[in-house]
């Protein structure tokens, strides 16, 4: 784990006078230096942001010793000027996305590199970040898989790309979204991120966050919100759908805002979506310039909007079509199976799993009634508990574990075991109980 290995880095003196000094695990070295760079396992750089009032030094450093089989892994440990009281935060790196979890935070901000492998940027917050030691070189492993990988959409589709879901589901509960009222999220009347939720999902985050002084945020990307306004119907009110999907006010959508906005209210498979949308792109945007309009997309008959409800059991998937989508059915019982329900869960066949991973594959486990609907209550706790619960094991934000690290003695499986069966009966009553 990343807490066992690294230490802190801590500041030790900031006076116009003097150097400020730095320690690593390893090593001391003073700040500013001209004539020479850090050791190769630490980086400086500069980080703004509209909202902030000064500019905040952070200070990176790679992660000593752990290996997969790609070699190092991009990850490590990062010092915040801004909140050096808090402790140190953590990040990684995924293509060209970089993932920061703030000191005293369980929430992420992404952002991408864009001109160069020294400067990085988040279109949606705003968040930016310009490398500034070493002067000379960025060290290997702070330089992008794809520095020069940008689509024409610019490197904010990457950044989407990158976090988006293998399905159409909720931020907060992880269910799948058409399944309840959808809702964008606001501030000062204008969409602050790209990512839809379910309304009353989205009102716990505000809820929750009252009092606080980072306030409502979304969980995937860190933009922050303070209103959720419910997704209007396409079918029954599509101009005022093509609005709420036009998060930058352009008049105009592209392909990913289409499929996102269309997954976030329809029961529709992401694949079959995306696959038929490209291909039939062209029928919709006739003058090439990769976006359409309302009167495009509203055209009788030959709109996108006809197309997508007319051809809608050709987007879903066999179960989605025969309205047989019960996942509880399938989930092996973690207490009974530990070792399938860990495998069933490892979608990508690593042989590890996340803090978000694990998250998600609770909620869907235990959050859900006999027939499989979800319970967002339970799934609120549920998320809240198991992060608790992550981070009282020393685990950090990116850290992975295997399937013997999940199972050892008093572990994680343990924990979460216990604490579902003491919880799982609160609230009810005494006929629910015996049910």
């Amino acid at each position: 784990m990343v807490e066992s290995c690294c230490r802190c880095l801590l500041r030790t003196a900031s006076t116009a006078s003097k150097p400020v000094r730095w320690l690593s695990p390893t090593t001391w070295f003073d700040y500013p230096q001209l004539d020479a760079d850090p050791p190769d396992h630490i980086l400086m750089a500069n980080a703004t942001k509209p909202d902030w009032m000064y500019t905040d030094l952070l200070v990176f450093e790679l992660h000593q010793g752990e290996v997969d089989d790609d070699g190092l892994r991009k990850t490590g440990l990062f010092f915040s000027d801004r909140k050096r009281d808090l402790g140190v935060g953590h990040w990684k790196m995924i293509g060209n996305v970089l993932y920061l979890c703030w000191p005293g935070s369980v929430i992420y901000e992404t952002v991408v590199s864009i001109s160069s492998t020294r400067h990085w940027y988040n279109e949606l917050t705003h968040l930016k970040l310009a490398v500034t030691i070493p002067k000379r070189e960025t060290p290997w492993w702070f330089i992008p898989d794809t520095p020069d990988g940008h689509t024409s959409e610019g490197p904010l589709k990457e950044a989407k790309e990158a976090i988006r879901s293998e399905e159409f589901e909720c931020p907060v509960c992880t269910f799948e979204l058409y399944k309840f009222d959808v809702a964008v999220v606001k501030r000062y009347s204008r969409r602050t991120c790209s990512h839809y939720f379910h309304h009353e999902c989205a009102k716990h985050l505000l809820r929750s966050s009252k009092g606080t002084k980072r306030g409502a945020c979304c969980p995937t990307c860190g933009a922050g919100f303070s209103e959720a306004q419910l997704m209007p119907s396409l079918q029954a009110d599509p101009r005022g759908w093509f609005a709420a999907c036009d998060a930058d006010f352009g008049g105009e959508l592209s392909d990913y805002e289409v499929i996102e906005g269309i997954g976030a209210v329809l029961p529709v498979n992401r694949r079959k979506l995306e696959k038929n949308i490209r291909a039939h792109w062209h029928e919709w945007d006739p003058d090439g310039d990769g976006t359409i309009t309302l009167q495009e997309f509203c055209i009788p008959g030959k709109g996108m909007k006809d197309w997508v409800l007319t051809n809608l059991e050709r987007l879903q998937s066999t179960k989605q079509a025969a309205g047989r989508v019960n996942v509880k059915s399938s989930i092996p019982a973690l207490d009974h199976n530990p070792m399938k329900w860990f495998q069933y869960w490892d979608k990508d066949k690593s042989g590890t799993l996340e803090r978000d991973e694990l998250i998600r594959s609770l909620i869907k486990t235990f959050c859900v009634d006999s027939l499989g609907k979800p319970l967002l209550q339970r799934a609120f706790d549920m998320r809240e508990s198991a992060s608790c619960i992550w981070s009282s094991l020393g685990y950090s934000p990116f850290d992975q574990v295997g399937f013997d690290e999940f199972v050892k003695p008093y572990g994680l499986m343990d924990q979460f075991v216990h604490n579902q069966t003491n919880c799982m009966y609160v609230g009810m009553d005494e006929e629910q109980w015996i049910q």
